[in-house]
């Protein structure tokens, strides 16, 4: 289906994205004159890249599945058929591993996306299971 405008803020939200092969995606404030949080947009920008980012918002063009996985929008396509065991292989791909260290991964991901204080860097430092010497 569709995932547009807030839609689209929020699977960004998500750590890993699925979609199928009919999905269209977009954000076109640009064609709406609405403005577009900084949050958001920094967001984007981090996940796909500044120059995809522009391409987005400033086209406000749809882009199908294969577009969205080209610039790491999503990460997965699947035919409606076989999403959700896609999916849930996935998850149990996952939650098999150390969680642990996927947790450390995670807290270390989501720092560097944010740009980080140092209380969130030290968070970090005390959840990574690597020691700096």
């Amino acid at each position: 289906g569709y995932c547009i405008g807030g839609g689209l803020a929020t699977a960004l939200a998500a750590d890993i994205r699925f979609a199928t092969h009919d999905a269209q995606f977009g954000i076109p404030a640009a064609r709406l004159g609405l403005g577009y949080e900084y949050e958001g947009l920094a967001k984007l920008a981090r996940v796909v890249g500044p120059s995809h980012a522009r391409d987005i918002l400033f086209s406000a063009r749809f882009l199908d599945s294969e577009a969205a996985l080209s610039m790491g929008l999503v990460n997965f396509v699947h035919t409606r058929e076989d999403i959700k065991a896609a999916f849930l292989e996935y998850a149990q791909r996952v939650a098999g591993n150390a969680p642990l260290t996927v947790k450390a991964a995670k807290a270390a991901l989501d720092a560097w996306e944010s740009e980080p204080d140092a209380a969130r860097l030290a968070k970090v430092s005390r959840n990574s299971l690597f020691v700096r010497r």
